[in-house]
């Protein structure tokens, strides 16, 4: 069962925090496309209605 939360970002906070997410990522070994998933998941400036 997984945990979902809400995550609030701030734009300010957003590279950064993006930045360490694809760091993870990376280390993981996992896809680009993985890795892209998870940016656009988090990215605020992607949701609809921004």
């Amino acid at each position: 069962m997984h945990n979902h939360r809400q995550l609030s970002v701030s734009p300010a906070q957003a590279p950064r925090l993006l930045n360490e997410v694809r760091d993870v990522i990376r280390r993981k070994h996992y896809s680009l496309r993985s890795e892209q998933s998870y940016v656009d998941w988090i990215n605020p400036r992607k949701c609809d209605g921004v």
